[in-house]
């Protein structure tokens, strides 16, 4: 998986773990 894939994924769960909505 290329770099820029697995940083979305990580900014993504970052996202959701400090705003969990739904």
């Amino acid at each position: 998986m290329p770099l820029r894939q697995q940083a979305a994924e990580s900014s993504l769960i970052l996202v959701e773990g400090l705003a969990p909505s739904t």
